[in-house]
């Protein structure tokens, strides 16, 4: 009798840890849910659990019957070895816990970034038993951190590239063009332009010349826009001077004639410097800089309204501004006077 009682009160107390398990399992698929995170486990052998159906239901698997396969499956093309790398690593390492990012499709057929977060749990012999993890949707945050980037290197008004942003790409491109050319475009007295028509006039024509410089360049071309009424045309795999000098004149051409800006009648006068490299360049910063001295003096011409770097021409120009700087600083520090002969 003792016996029946102690086997009684044994499965009474049995019963009452069952239920709290149940409780605290309730509780915790509850607080999965509050945290709009997807929770995981797998085994050893890839079978995995999703826990979280409000999480889960938007992709395409099952929540207590799933493989790392099935997973995986889902995972965009150019991603699916990060997951598989991050697992293997887990394996082999047994570090604490592995954290990495990819793009999972969902039923809508759209890719979302997933943040994946695992933890393993080993035996004595360093065979993984089971792995334990969290997923979270960081596409907004991606989409934050795409816009930020976007922002630091192109152009808020135009859209185009700017100027870090082409130097970049000059340095990258110059290990793979063997030639190519740098066209430094000015806007001629746009400050006119501003004057006359208003500055939202004035801002609708530089994004029509954005447009137009883009129209007109090559597929494999790269436009800028570096300042405000300056752009930069790099054209690539193009060195002869007759050809650069044709591409220049319709270019022109193109971009000087009259324009139609909220019933604005606009006309533009540009003048353009030209570097080609390697002769002219072979670093970002000194190839711009050196289209920028033809620019220069192309805008003291009538026509046309272009002029090729040239070094002599450099020095010319360099020569000229100290000459300039020095009157300047002279006849600020009364260090003038009238000699007579």
């Amino acid at each position: 009798m003792v016996r029946i009682c102690k086997n009684k009160n044994n499965i009474g107390h049995l019963t009452n840890e069952i239920e709290l398990y149940k409780k605290n399992i309730e509780r915790l698929e509850l607080i999965f849910e509050a945290a709009k995170e997807g929770m995981w486990d797998m085994d050893d052998d890839g079978n995995v659990r999703f826990f979280n159906s409000s999480f889960y239901e938007n992709f395409d698997v099952s929540l207590d019957k799933s493989t790392l396969d099935e997973w995986i499956h889902l995972i965009h093309p150019e991603d699916k070895h990060v997951l598989r790398e991050s697992v293997v690593t887990q394996k082999i390492s047994r570090a604490d816990v592995f954290k990495t990012q990819y793009r999972v499709k969902n039923k809508k057929n759209e890719y979302v970034w997933i943040e994946a977060l695992g933890k393993a749990q080993y035996d004595a012999d360093g065979k993984m038993l089971f792995m334990v993890g969290a997923h979270v949707d960081i596409t907004e945050r991606k989409k934050h951190e795409e816009k930020i980037l976007f922002m630091a290197y192109h152009d808020d008004l135009t859209g185009l590239p700017n100027r870090s942003l082409l130097e970049k790409h000059i340095d990258e491109g110059m290990k793979n063009f063997k030639s190519g050319a740098i066209l430094y475009i000015n806007i001629k007295d746009f400050k006119h332009v501003n004057d006359v028509c208003g500055y939202d006039i004035g801002d609708k024509v530089l994004i029509c010349i954005g447009k137009k410089i883009k129209k007109f360049s090559g597929d494999s071309d790269f436009v800028s826009r570096i300042s405000g009424n300056e752009f930069v045309l790099l054209i690539d795999s193009i060195f002869d001077r007759n050809i650069i000098e044709q591409k220049v004149e319709k270019f022109l051409e193109e971009l000087e004639k009259k324009m139609d800006v909220e019933d604005r009648i606009v006309k533009i006068n540009v003048c353009v410097g030209i570097a080609r490299f390697p002769n002219d360049g072979t670093k970002a910063k000194e190839i711009i800089q050196n289209a920028n001295f033809a620019m220069t003096v192309a805008s003291k011409k009538t026509a046309p309204s272009y002029e090729f770097f040239d070094l002599e021409l450099k020095k010319k120009l360099l020569r000229e501004r100290t000459i300039d700087n020095n009157l300047k600083s002279a006849l600020a520090n009364n260090e003038l006077f009238v000699c007579y002969l």
